[in-house]
């Protein structure tokens, strides 16, 4: 993507939300689409990597499920992204987003209440949930409910990424100014960094640097960071540029394969 601020698309709908749209790469091809929902249809688009513009729409699915009910992840194994809902206790998963929904497991946990992430490094996606006390996982959301882990932690304010760099996913938190990990979910706190002054919420995981390596982003609405990964080690941030955003406002995706985290923000006109 290009350096700097970069237009990508001007919509005349005010109602619009960045946050009604997902960014995943259905097709496994390196590059991450650009999924909506609208009037019952499932939508991608994709940036095109010469010119940089955004063909039209593509149907790919028929559902009533918007964006914000659901979850996407490699639940198949397949390298694609397949799309999960609940419905009724019913765990269902369209692969790839372009087939029916196949009945997939039975949980009568809440939505809201399901992380995605690969937890035992089968490079399919598994279901976490928090309960009292435990947290317990659903192995690529088809198996019934094992435990991972003891945590009085709940889900919101849990992170997810590879930090150990193992090809598992790691959960992160905060607690006071520790910055504190735990090994594929599965192994006690440890301590990555310790600097106070710095909201969780304002967080968020990615290759910002280029070097195909973990890096952490951070935004404090007036200036944005990167903190970058060594052997397990949080480095000190590194300043990017001014920008008056924080994580909330904005969304993370490689939109044009280079292996970079693009950062995506929606704005109007008179903004």
């Amino acid at each position: 993507m290009a350096d700097g601020p970069y237009r990508l698309y001007t919509s005349s709908d005010q109602s619009e939300r960045l946050k009604d749209y997902a960014f995943h790469d259905f097709d496994a091809d390196g590059v991450d689409e650009i999924f909506g929902t609208r009037g019952g249809r499932w939508r991608t688009r994709y940036v095109n990597p010469i010119s940089g513009s955004l063909p039209d729409w593509d149907t790919i699915n028929v559902s009533n499920w918007e964006t914000g009910n659901l979850g996407f992840g490699n639940f198949l194994g397949d390298s694609g992204i397949d799309v999960f809902s609940t419905y009724d206790g019913d765990w269902r998963v369209s692969e790839n987003g372009n087939l029916p929904w196949a009945q997939w497991n039975w949980s009568a946990a809440e939505f809201d209440s399901l992380r995605f992430a690969d937890f035992v490094g089968s490079s399919k996606t598994d279901v976490m949930r928090s309960i009292d006390g435990y947290w317990e996982v659903s192995d690529s959301g088809h198996t019934r409910w094992s435990n991972l882990n003891m945590s009085n932690v709940q889900v919101s304010h849990l992170g997810f990424a590879d930090l150990i760099e193992d090809e598992k996913t790691d959960i992160f938190t905060m607690y006071g100014d520790d910055w504190k990990v735990s090994e594929s979910g599965q192994y006690r706190w440890d301590v990555l960094r310790t600097e106070g002054g710095v909201n969780q919420q304002n967080l968020a995981f990615g290759n910002f640097i280029g070097d195909n390596k973990l890096d952490i982003f951070y935004a404090d609405g007036t200036d944005w960071y990167v903190y970058e990964l060594d052997n397990g080690s949080i480095l000190d941030r590194k300043f990017i540029r001014a920008a008056p955003y924080r994580v909330e406002d904005l969304d993370f995706a490689d939109l044009d394969g280079d292996g970079w985290t693009d950062i995506l923000i929606m704005k109007y006109q008179d903004e």
